[in-house]
Parts: structure tokens; C-alpha cells; sequence
């Protein structure tokens, strides 16, 4: 797998012309491009760093967080879960999250369904700048998907400092149970 990001080069133009009570001229055009990042990795997922961080951590679904640093991929990886991650269809590590004050106390949160069709958070904690993560500090949730499908989700902090989870809706093919519109179904 190849991972890509794509960069926009020029739509601040448009911003550049407006105040904050206006919004920005929609005739401007939105400048795309993709940069190669790395390549040699397998079903990557999702791609995050901490804040003040040049690294980046790639997520392959199958359970492996990967680090790419000065622009290399390196062998080891930062973390390894493969063991306890399923991957049939739509399962697998989802989901990395750094903890707001990371940079001090080295938490990170991981979200995957297990091989039991659990959904999943875990603590992890690291020293800041290490290429490797620590142990775990254990599991902070975890509750039956309760889907045969559409296992996707992820995590992420607010601006209010609290972890968010968001789980897929289990559906096939849609939503066809309506769970993403119910608030009483996890």
C-alpha cells in the first residue's frame, strides 16, 4: 500500500480576500495535489501525530501502527497489536488518538474491534519522541458492535479536552436498522 496525502496548495487565496464576517469567494479554485509519503505499508487506514510532532503514525487495519520519520518508514513499528485485532471485513485497528497533554504524560488511545467482534479503546502509554510505544495500561471501553457489518469508527478529543468515540452503525448496504439516528443503541 502507498499512502498519499492530499494537500491543498491554493484555495487560501480565496480567504485571504474576505474578512471574517464574509465568507470566502466560492468562484476561487481549490488547488489539490498528492505527495507520496510512504509506500511498503499494508490496509493503511488512518494517519495521525501528536501536536509539535514532524512524525507521522500510520494505522494498518490489521493492527499495526506504523511510523514514518524524516520522510522513511521504519522497520519496527510503533505498535503491535495484531494479536488481539480482527480483520474480517470491515474490523481492524480503526482508530489513534493522542492524549492533549501527550507531550508530558505519554497517553494514547487506540480503537479496533477484537477477535470477539468487540469494539475496543486501549491506553497505551510512551515517552514522547520514542519509536516505540509502551505497554498497555489496559482497556478504557469495550462493548459488543452488535453489527454483522460496517465496523468502521474511530476516536478523537474535543476542544473540551473529553475522548470521543464514534462506532459504525453495523448496517449493510445502508443503515437498515437506523442505529446511526437512535441514541439508545451504542
Amino acid at each position: 500500500t502507498t499512502i498519499a496525502v492530499l494537500a491543498a496548495t491554493a484555495a487560501l487565496a480565496a480567504c485571504d480576500q474576505s474578512t471574517p464576517s464574509e465568507p470566502p469567494d466560492e468562484n476561487v479554485p481549490l488547488e489539490l495535489r498528492l505527495d507520496l509519503v510512504a509506500e511498503g505499508l499494508t490496509n493503511a487506514v488512518f494517519l495521525t501525530a501528536p501536536a509539535n510532532d514532524a512524525r507521522l503514525f500510520v494505522l494498518e487495519r490489521i493492527g499495526r501502527v506504523r511510523l514514518i520519520k524524516s520522510g522513511a518508514l521504519l522497520a519496527t513499528p510503533f505498535l503491535d497489536i495484531t494479536d488481539r485485532v480482527g480483520t474480517v471485513y470491515s474490523r481492524g485497528l480503526l482508530g489513534m488518538a493522542f492524549d492533549p497533554q501527550y507531550q508530558t504524560n505519554g497517553k494514547l488511545y487506540v480503537y479496533y474491534i477484537d477477535r470477539s467482534d468487540n469494539v475496543v479503546v486501549e491506553r497505551f502509554s510512551s515517552t514522547p519522541g520514542s519509536d516505540v510505544a509502551g505497554p498497555s495500561d489496559g482497556v478504557v471501553i469495550s462493548f459488543p458492535h452488535g453489527g454483522e457489518d460496517l465496523h468502521g469508527g474511530t476516536l478523537e478529543f474535543g476542544p473540551d479536552g473529553m475522548l470521543y468515540l464514534a462506532s459504525g452503525d453495523g448496517g449493510c448496504c445502508g443503515d437498515p436498522r437506523n442505529n446511526s439516528q437512535n441514541m439508545s443503541v451504542l
